[in-house]
C-alpha cells in the first residue's frame, strides 16, 4: 500500500506470476489519499490475472484469516504433490525459509 496503486502497471512480468497480491498496511488508508485498493485490483485484473488480492492490516487484524486460509490451503495442496513431503518451511521448487 505505501509504495501506491499503480505498481502492477510498473512491474507486470511480477503480478502475472503472482498467486495472490497481498495489499499491506491498509490501517494507513484513512490517512493517505494516494492510494485506492480498488485502483489497485482494476490494475491486477487488466494483467489477465486471477490472482486473488487480500487487504490486510498487522495492526488491526483485518484480513489475517483471509492470508492464512489461502495459505493453509496452498501448504494442502503442495503437500499431495508431494506425497505430504512439504511442510510449512519449505515448498518444493523454493528456498527453506527459516524458522
Amino acid at each position: 500500500m505505501p509504495e501506491g496503486d499503480d505498481k502492477p502497471a510498473k512491474y507486470p512480468v511480477m503480478f502475472r506470476a503472482a498467486d495472490l497480491v497481498l495489499l499491506t498496511k491498509c490501517d494507513l488508508l484513512p490517512v493517505r489519499d494516494d492510494f485506492r485498493p480498488e485502483n489497485a485490483r482494476r490494475q491486477v485484473r487488466k494483467l489477465a490475472t486471477a490472482a486473488p488480492v487480500c487487504e490486510l492490516s498487522a495492526k488491526s487484524g483485518a484480513g489475517m484469516d483471509a492470508w492464512f486460509a489461502w495459505l493453509s490451503r496452498e501448504l494442502g495442496a503442495a503437500q499431495r504433490r508431494t506425497g505430504g513431503q512439504a511442510d510449512a518451511t519449505e515448498t518444493p521448487g523454493t528456498a527453506p525459509i527459516p524458522s
